[in-house]
């Protein structure tokens, strides 16, 4: 055995053949599909154990830098974990994880997030977390919608790559991305494991948003990814019923937005309360906190300042004068920093306790054009 490590360049054709068996034994598209992350630029992130000369085991990975509330942090990103049939039950899955830990921990990140539900990740622990409103509008439902005739909707992304890029950075919670990221996005066309199209939102010829849109064989739209004037957004729904003859359209709004999801619960469509997709692994507790601190500062004044926040004997601290909060372990830190779908609470009394159901749960960024 040899690794983990990045993929050699002379082995990156190999890793191909391995990611395209496991995952696209058909279509052999992994490497078109995610552009963003099998490239030559990536080989070190790319990390394998080698047996017999040829890749045998391999976690894809990429680091961004994320803004949540104008605060700065930074995720490790986590995808096309495979081993191939002939190596399986060696643990080489589980020596490739703990390698990206500790790598994305000596990088800086505060976050693992990996695109995936197993019990390889959840031993790890991440987590699902988050509270995604799912908006789920029906053809019976248009009606309550107003048919806005200044909206229109425009296939042509490339033409309006600076002006998404715009109003994406407005969002007060997303990922930091290189302009690379969008030009491979738009390009392939595949956002979130599916083949998606990029529709540019406009009034009176003016762009006002977009949405990255799934069209399943259903006629069912589901939105990938979204950014823009929120008014403009709900009032393109019908347009889009119309254009693509739907019979249903699916809208996931993270909790940072509750005021754009309220806009369309109030037309009394279907609700659901989903997790982020995804697993994620707080890595460094006390780093994340003191990065969080501006905007705990906002919530509650100079008191963020007074608290402390320690790891000690796998015990994580949050501690305020004479009073102090201890969560016992990874996972209820984890649920109670970014809370799950059916939230996690904040027990007992005293000033402390009052100002972390202030501050908790932080809000986490939602995949988009950035999944792997």
């Amino acid at each position: 055995m040899e690794g983990p490590r990045g993929v050699k360049k002379e082995e990156f054709d190999e890793l191909v053949k391995l990611v395209n068996m496991v995952f696209r034994p058909e279509t052999q598209t992994m490497k078109k599909e995610y552009q963003i992350l099998f490239n030559e630029e990536n080989l070190e992130n790319l990390r394998v154990i080698v047996e017999e000369g040829k890749p045998v085991s391999h976690i894809g990975t990429l680091e961004r830098d994320i803004s949540i509330f104008n605060c700065r942090s930074r995720v490790g990103l986590v995808g096309s974990v495979c081993t191939h049939p002939n190596f399986r039950g060696r643990g080489y899955a589980t020596t490739l994880l703990n390698d990206c830990i500790k790598r994305f921990e000596q990088h800086g990140c505060d976050f693992m997030f990996v695109s995936g539900i197993r019990r390889l990740y959840d031993s790890a622990d991440c987590l699902s977390i988050g509270q995604v409103y799912r908006l789920e509008v029906r053809e019976r439902d248009l009606w309550r919608f107003e048919k806005n005739e200044g909206i229109s909707i425009d296939g042509s992304a490339e033409k309006y790559l600076e002006e998404m890029i715009r109003v994406y950075n407005e969002k007060v919670v997303r990922f930091i991305r290189p302009k690379k990221d969008w030009e491979i996005a738009i390009r392939n066309k595949f956002v979130m494991n599916v083949p998606c199209e990029f529709l540019i939102i406009k009034e009176k010829e003016k762009f006002k948003g977009y949405f990255i849109v799934h069209f399943s064989e259903r006629k069912i739209a589901e939105v990938k990814e979204y950014a823009g004037d929120k008014k403009a957004l709900i009032d393109a729904i019908p347009h889009l019923f119309e254009r693509y003859k739907l019979a249903g359209f699916v809208w996931p709004v993270p909790y940072e937005d509750k005021e754009l999801a309220k806009l369309v619960q109030d037309k009394g469509v279907s609700t659901t309360i989903i997790p982020i997709d995804g697993t994620v692994r707080i890595l460094n507790f006390p780093r994340l906190m003191e990065r969080m601190r501006p905007y705990f500062r906002e919530r509650i004044g100079k008191e963020a300042d007074k608290m402390k926040f320690e790891e000690k004997d796998g015990k994580y601290l949050v501690l305020l004068d004479e009073e102090e909060f201890v969560m016992e372990d990874r996972r209820s830190m984890t649920w109670t920093i970014l809370s799950r779908p059916g939230g996690y609470k904040i027990e007992g009394e005293g000033k402390l306790r009052n100002y972390l159901r202030k501050i908790l749960p932080i809000p986490f960024v939602w995949y988009g054009i950035n999944y792997i």
